[in-house]
C-alpha cells in the first residue's frame, strides 16, 4: 500500500511538472483588439435603454392596434363638437396611439444612433488621452535629460544652485503632468469600457485611427433644414402639436369615471399656441447648434493644418540638429530637446485629429446622416413594425 501511494504521488508530481512549464510558456494573454464597428455593436447589445425602446415600440404598436379595433366598430367622425362624445374619444385615441407608435419607432432609431455617437466620441477620447500620455512622457524625458546636464554643470562649478533647483522643479512638474495624463487615460478607458460592456480593468487595443475627411458644405442653411427634418426631438414636438390640435377639433374626453367631459375652446386653443411656440423655439435652437458645430469643425480644421505645419517644422529641426550633433556643433541635449518638440507636436496633432473625427460624427448625427454607415443593417432587438 505504501508503494502504491508513493507511485500515485510521483505520477501526480510528474504531471504537474509537465503542465506548469507549459502554462508559464504561454505567458500573459495579449489584450483583445477592438474596431470602432465592433465597439458600437457591443454597446448596442449591452445598452438597456435600446432594449427598453424596442419594448416600447411593441407596446405602442399593440396600443395602436387596440385603438384601431375600437374605431372599426364605430362611425368615423368629422371634426366638431356635435359628434357622439364616445366616438370623438375613440377617434382621437386612435390618432394619438398611431402618433405614439411612430414616435416610439423614431425614438428607437435615435437611441441607436446616439449610442453609436457616444461610442465614437469615447473611442477617440481614449486615443486622444493616449496621445496626451505620449506627449507627457516625451516632456519628462527631455526634462530629465536637462536635469542630468544641470547637475553635471553644477557639480563642475559652472552652474548655480538656482539653475539646478529650476531644472529639478521642471522634472517634478513633468512627473506630475505625466501622472495626471495617465489618470485621464485610465478614466477614458473606464468610461469606454462601461459603455461597450467590458470589464472596467480591461484595456482593449483600439485599432481604428481617426479619419478626418474634408467637410464639404454647399449650403449651411440647407444643412440646418436637413437637421430639422430628420430630428427626432422635432418630430416629437410636431406630434405633440398635432395632439393639441386634435383635442381642439375633437373636444370630448372622459373623466376618471368614464363620463364624457367637454373641453372648452377658449382653454384648449392655448395648448395649440404653446405647442407652436415650443416647436418654433426647438427648430431655431437646432439650426443654431448645426451652425455652431459647423464653425467648430472649421476651427479644428485650421488647428489641424497649423499643427501639421508645426510637425513638419519640428521634423526639419530634428534632422538639422542631428546633423549638427554628428559633426560636434551641438550637444546631445539639443537633440533631446528637438526630439521632445517633435513628439509633442505629433501628439497634439493626433489629439486634434481625434477631436475632429468625433465632431464630424456629431455633425452627421445632427444632420440626419448615419454616424457609421456600415452599421445601419444591424438590429439589436426585434420589434413589431
Amino acid at each position: 500500500m505504501r508503494r502504491l501511494g508513493m507511485v500515485v504521488i510521483l505520477v501526480l508530481l510528474g504531471t504537474l511538472l509537465l503542465v506548469v512549464p507549459v502554462a508559464w510558456a504561454d505567458g500573459p494573454q495579449d489584450p483583445p483588439k477592438l474596431s470602432l464597428r465592433e465597439a458600437v455593436e457591443r454597446a448596442w447589445k449591452a445598452n438597456d435603454a435600446i432594449r427598453a425602446a424596442g419594448a416600447a415600440v411593441d407596446k405602442a404598436y399593440q396600443q395602436r392596434k387596440d385603438a384601431a379595433d375600437v374605431v372599426s366598430r364605430m362611425f368615423i367622425p368629422a371634426p366638431g363638437p356635435e359628434q357622439d362624445p364616445y366616438v370623438d374619444v375613440a377617434w382621437t385615441g386612435l390618432l394619438k396611439a398611431d402618433a405614439s407608435w411612430r414616435m416610439a419607432e423614431k425614438d428607437l432609431a435615435n437611441k441607436k444612433e446616439s449610442v453609436a455617437l457616444e461610442v465614437y466620441q469615447k473611442y477617440f477620447a481614449v486615443l486622444s488621452a493616449q496621445a496626451a500620455v505620449y506627449k507627457a512622457e516625451a516632456a519628462l524625458a527631455r526634462d530629465r535629460w536637462a536635469l542630468q546636464v544641470a547637475r553635471a554643470v553644477y557639480w563642475s562649478g559652472s552652474g548655480t544652485k538656482t539653475q539646478l533647483a529650476a531644472a529639478e522643479a521642471k522634472v517634478a512638474g513633468a512627473e506630475k503632468g505625466l501622472a495626471a495624463a495617465r489618470e485621464a487615460f485610465d478614466k477614458a478607458y473606464v468610461a469606454f469600457n462601461r459603455l461597450v460592456g467590458l470589464q472596467l480593468q480591461e484595456r482593449p487595443v483600439l485599432v481604428d485611427e481617426p479619419v478626418t475627411v474634408p467637410l464639404v458644405v454647399y449650403s449651411l442653411d440647407a444643412e440646418a433644414e436637413r437637421a430639422v427634418e430628420s430630428s427626432v426631438d422635432i418630430f416629437k414636438l410636431e406630434r405633440a402639436r398635432d395632439m393639441a390640435q386634435w383635442d381642439l377639433d375633437y373636444p370630448w374626453t372622459l373623466d376618471t369615471y368614464g363620463r364624457p367631459v367637454y373641453r372648452t375652446y377658449n382653454v384648449q386653443k392655448y395648448e395649440v399656441e404653446i405647442a407652436d411656440y415650443n416647436l418654433a423655439a426647438a427648430r431655431e435652437a437646432l439650426k443654431e447648434r448645426v451652425r455652431s458645430t459647423y464653425h467648430d469643425l472649421r476651427a479644428l480644421e485650421e488647428q489641424e493644418a497649423a499643427l501639421e505645419a508645426a510637425v513638419r517644422t519640428a521634423q526639419d529641426a530634428l534632422r538639422m540638429v542631428k546633423a549638427q550633433y554628428k559633426v560636434g556643433l551641438v550637444a546631445r541635449e539639443k537633440v533631446r530637446e528637438a526630439e521632445a518638440t517633435l513628439a509633442e507636436a505629433q501628439a497634439s496633432l493626433y489629439s486634434i485629429k481625434c477631436q475632429r473625427a468625433a465632431l464630424l460624427a456629431t455633425w452627421r448625427y445632427l444632420t440626419g446622416r448615419p454616424v457609421i454607415e456600415s452599421l445601419q443593417k444591424f438590429t439589436p432587438t426585434s420589434h413589431v413594425g
